[in-house]
């Protein structure tokens, strides 16, 4: 019988005990916090953030298979909190990639991860355009699923 309590009751009980025991799983690593939850930046360390910028187009998937020995000119690496938003990472981006800077650029953000089985997950995470706001904008980190380890694509359309 699939019983919703019974279901969600056996769901929870895994972390219950994990967190009770003062473990947590690689799977539990990667549940993002709540969305509503405050980043105290006085108090909270910052994480590293690794973008990949290119004007025209993403990177390749296969890019990011062996990113460690890519540390080139179109990466750059900046330290941030899961509250911020692509807002202020695009402004970041202007700040280093002079095209991203044009009136009718769109500066489109994917995530990049890292899964289990050696694989490399990318997901949208939104558009910010120069010329006019969209929904993205205020959208967080930790909104998205972002956890600190992920990467960031971003490519730069004219």
């Amino acid at each position: 019988r699939k019983d919703g309590a019974l279901f969600a009751a056996a769901r929870t009980l895994p972390s219950l005990l994990a967190r009770q025991a003062g473990i947590e799983s690689d799977i539990m690593s990667r549940t993002p916090p709540r969305r509503d939850a405050p980043v105290d930046r006085e108090k909270t360390c910052p994480f590293l953030l690794r973008l990949f910028c290119q004007t025209g187009t993403f990177h390749r998937e296969e890019f990011f298979y062996d990113v460690t020995a890519k540390v080139g000119r179109d990466e750059f690496q900046v330290y941030t909190w899961t509250d911020a938003t692509l807002s202020e990472i695009a402004q970041l981006v202007k700040s280093v990639e002079p095209k991203a800077r044009d009136p009718q650029a769109k500066i489109a953000i994917n995530i990049v991860s890292a899964v289990r089985s050696g694989f490399i997950r990318v997901r949208p995470a939104g558009d910010i355009r120069n010329n006019r706001k969209s929904y993205s904008d205020n959208r967080t980190l930790s909104e998205l699923g972002f956890i600190p380890g992920d990467m960031m694509d971003v490519a730069v359309f004219l």
